[in-house]
């Protein structure tokens, strides 16, 4: 930088000799060329003065037009503060051009930001408050076309700073601001600047004018914006041959401009006779403001560097401190930046990062991606991108879904349905289990209750929430039946609803407990109860006829001992006695009802006792026309409960005959089978229905009509129950029926023979 400046210092001394060498050869002739050189030298003059002017005054529209793109929409999207907009604008105002006043107006015309901060200025209307109707329709204008608006204007304007009326010519440049909201681009006002063109002007001409020299600014249509000069030079408007009048034109933003210097003839002439009088004391006023000049430029650009060093520190800071990775993309594809440590700050390599990011751009918008372990969330705007890991976010998604699914799991585990409903009886969260009972399918949020299970457009008639909806209470309970799709039947539910509050709203969480089972073992426990009764009532019907009825076997055994009968005589008594026996036992089966009685083992052969049952209901049997089979394989004899074996197979076989049609045959076998007695009655009859076949050991249940007490299964069941053993059916409706009864065996000393 210093040798720029050395070099730049010499080269402007280089040209001042040659200036003064052509003034030294002018000054040969001046008479001659007097004008001419007067004219050349206000060209020289009118050409700086319009560079210098032009310069500035585009130093400072395009300032005010940085604003209205950076800072501005920033500010007005929210990512920046007031106090940050502050300090922003200083620092452009400070480096950019020197601006007088800037305020911030919204599309009503309504001062909402400005600059030098002045509070008296906020809120103030442009088109009341402000009283300027050429500024109001300068706005109004840059409101309509959204474009730049640059005018000069001379008026009365109201300095927040003095809080005075100014009278000097303003250059008024109005900037349309824009924000970018989803997509598109909208107005959001207008930012206006004011600048004093007379000190703007000043600054320029004073660099290069001497002191002879007038100098006016014309505006567009010949109106004067500015002159300079001692009294009225009306030189600038006239056709004065006088006077020596240069001019050139000047664009100002969308404006045409003219810059006019002029000096009188006998000006110039007394100043090239004077010319060699000026010379020494020129050069050395100009090698001082030369110096000086090179002084402030060199400062000038030291503190243009020391702002933009400020400016990428802060980046720097702002990049650095950021938990997120910033880029920018370069045209080719590559970056041209990206934030340092990026890849510890993302847990990622950076190369592979950047090779990552180049495989998915370009693009606008938001992606994610999956490096390793890690899921980080890419998000670009043009070149620029920002990249942020999500990797614990994601993982606490996932355990929060896994605590929900978790929680649904275990509510669904309970066995009931339960439900939560907003006051419009929508459906807020539903349960698995209720779900499945219902077969629904999918996301059920926000559909109303009556219509996922009712398909009604509107709500039930008698709901049972009607009373929580309308305040009444804040618990109802319920029994309710429902017809259950999974199921295809009609079950029992205990409907319990509860009013709470839920993220600030009130919610009614719905219970549904099946409780069809519930009341089906209530009903049998009822039942048993009723049993119960009957038991006690038969145990004591048995108790007092089991006395006299063994004093009439006693009786019976006393004269077949000692009477002399005839054979078949004494054969009837004896059956009389063997029936008076049974019936005896058959007495204490009906006390089984209340309680077990306990039984004593003998030894049991078999095939005796089947030849003993075969005996006594082959008359019966003969009546129905139906023929008794017995299959009796070689079994040993065993130590086991003969009457109640007896009494089973007297029921098995009696039901066996009454199911068997006429002509048909029951079969009756025994055999031994792995240390087991098991006993198989078989009949050709109608069957037992599959509904039945659960049923049919339990009291009083029977497929007789009123023919049947429903108590002869019911006790084979208990006796084969209490002698150690289990009782088997198979059946099928049109085809017959096999019971088959399985008792253990116990074999010892005295069993042989």
């Amino acid at each position: 930088m210093r040798r720029g400046l050395i070099f730049a210092s010499g080269v402007v001394f280089v040209l001042v000799l040659v200036f003064f060498v052509g003034i030294h050869l002018l000054l040969v002739d001046y008479r001659k060329g007097a004008e001419e050189l007067a004219r050349r030298k206000g060209e020289m003059v009118v050409r700086e003065v319009a560079i210098n002017v032009g310069h500035l005054i585009d130093e400072r529209i395009d300032t005010v037009g940085v604003l209205s793109r950076t800072l501005f929409p920033l500010f007005l999207e929210g990512k920046i503060s007031e106090k940050e907009l502050d300090k922003g604008v200083d620092l452009h105002i400070r480096y950019g051009g020197g601006v007088a006043n800037i305020q911030f107006f919204d599309k009503g015309g309504v001062v909402v930001w400005g600059y030098p901060s002045s509070k008296a200025m906020l809120g103030l209307r442009l088109d009341r408050d402000l009283m300027s109707r050429e500024f109001f329709k300068l706005f109004s204008n840059c409101i309509e076309r959204e474009k730049r608006i640059v005018r000069v204007i001379e008026t009365l304007f109201l300095d927040p700073n003095s809080m005075r009326l100014d009278h000097e010519p303003l250059l008024v440049v109005m900037y349309p601001v824009t924000v970018e909201m989803e997509g598109t681009s909208r107005m959001k006002g207008v930012i206006m600047a004011s600048f004093d063109l007379g000190k703007i002007v000043k600054r320029s001409f004073g660099k290069v004018l001497f002191s002879p020299w007038q100098m006016a600014l014309f505006g567009e249509g010949g109106r004067l914006i500015w002159s300079r000069g001692e009294g009225k030079f009306g030189g600038f408007t006239q056709g004065n041959g006088g006077v020596i009048r240069v001019g050139m034109p000047l664009k100002v933003g969308d404006q045409k401009w003219r810059v006019v210097v002029a000096i009188s003839k006998r000006e110039v002439e007394e100043g090239i006779v004077s010319f060699y009088r000026k010379v020494e004391g020129l050069i050395i006023s100009f090698l001082v403001v030369l110096g000086l000049s090179l002084f402030s430029v060199f400062r000038e650009v030291r503190r243009g560097y020391r702002a933009l060093a400020l400016s990428e520190d802060r980046f720097r800071t702002l990049v650095e401190g950021m938990k997120e990775v910033f880029y920018v993309r370069d045209e080719e594809g590559g970056f041209s930046y990206v934030s340092p440590r990026a890849g510890e700050k993302l847990g990622v390599s950076q190369k592979e990062l950047e090779e990552t990011i180049a495989s998915i751009c370009p693009f606008d918008g938001e992606v994610t991606v999956e490096m390793g372990d890690r899921v980080l969330a890419v998000k670009e705007k043009g070149r620029y991108g920002l990249v942020r890991d999500i990797t614990t976010e994601c993982q606490l998604t996932r355990d929060l879904e896994r605590e929900r699914s978790f929680l649904d799991s275990m509510v669904s585990a309970l066995g009931a349905g339960v439900m939560v409903v907003d006051g419009e009886r929508r459906v807020v969260w539903m349960n698995t289990y209720l779900k499945e009972m219902y077969k629904l399918e999918g996301e059920v949020g926000g559909t109303p209750c009556y219509t996922l299970f009712f398909s009604r457009r509107s709500p039930c008639p008698a709901c049972y929430m009607e009373s929580l909806l309308s305040g009444d209470g804040a618990q109802e309970e319920r029994v309710m039946s429902y017809h259950v799709p999974l199921l295809d039947e009609e079950r029992q539910f205990f409907v319990k609803t509860q009013k709470v509050r839920m993220e600030g709203k009130d919610r009614i969480v719905v219970l549904y407990q099946d409780i069809t089972e519930m009341k089906l073992m209530e009903e049998q426990v009822y039942f048993m109860d009723k049993l119960s009764s009957l038991g006690k009532l038969a145990a004591s019907v048995a108790h007092e006829l089991s006395t006299p009825l063994f004093v009439t076997t006693t009786n019976l055994e006393m004269v077949l001992r000692k009477e002399r009968l005839t054979p078949s005589a004494k054969r009837l008594l004896e059956l009389s006695a063997e029936e008076l026996k049974r019936s005896v036992l058959l007495l204490q089966r009906l006390r089984w009802i209340y309680r077990p009685v306990s039984m004593e083992k003998e030894k049991v052969r078999i095939d005796q006792v089947l030849k003993d049952m075969a005996a006594v209901l082959r008359t019966y049997a003969r009546e129905r026309k139906v023929g008794l089979n017995l299959e009796i394989a070689p079994v040993e004899p065993f130590f086991g409960y003969k009457g109640p074996l007896m009494q089973v197979l007297l029921n098995l076989v009696t039901n066996a005959v009454e199911a068997s049609p006429q002509g048909g045959e029951v079969t009756i076998r025994a055999e031994e089978e792995r240390g087991e007695l098991v006993l198989t009655v078989r009949d050709r009859g109608m069957g037992i229905s599959e509904g039945m076949l659960d049923q049919i050991f339990k009291p009083f249940v029977t497929s007789k009509g009123v023919r049947g007490a429903g108590l002869g299964l019911h006790l084979s069941y208990k006796m084969v129950e209490g002698m150690g053993g289990a009782i088997e059916v198979e059946s099928r409706e049109g085809e017959g029926s096999i019971f088959r009864v399985r008792l253990p065996m116990e074999r010892g000393d005295g069993c042989e023979g």
